[in-house]
């Protein structure tokens, strides 16, 4: 049985949009870049700093940046799990 979120993005994003959110921002950044899901979808900071973010953010995940290789569908698996077991990070 599914647990029902109680607090979180209303409708958090399917594994497959989120791969390829975290695959299209891994293009795009030419360096190490930092990324955690809010309510609205996925934040990227370059330099890992997400004070300055006035929402809640779900999870973390660090990716090479310029299109180098990482683990996408893992890294989408480890931020919908901070969603659904609601580990806020600031």
């Amino acid at each position: 049985m599914r647990q029902m979120t109680l607090w979180g993005p209303a409708c958090p994003p399917t594994l497959a949009t989120l791969t390829a959110s975290l695959r299209t921002l891994n293009r795009v950044y030419p360096a190490n870049v930092a990324v955690a899901l809010g309510p609205n979808g996925l934040v990227a900071s370059s330099d890992g700093d997400f004070s300055r973010v006035r929402v809640a953010l779900f999870g973390r995940e660090a990716l090479p940046g310029g299109g180098r290789r990482f683990d996408a569908v893992g890294a989408a698996r480890r931020l919908l799990a901070a969603v659904r077991d609601q580990a806020v990070t600031r």
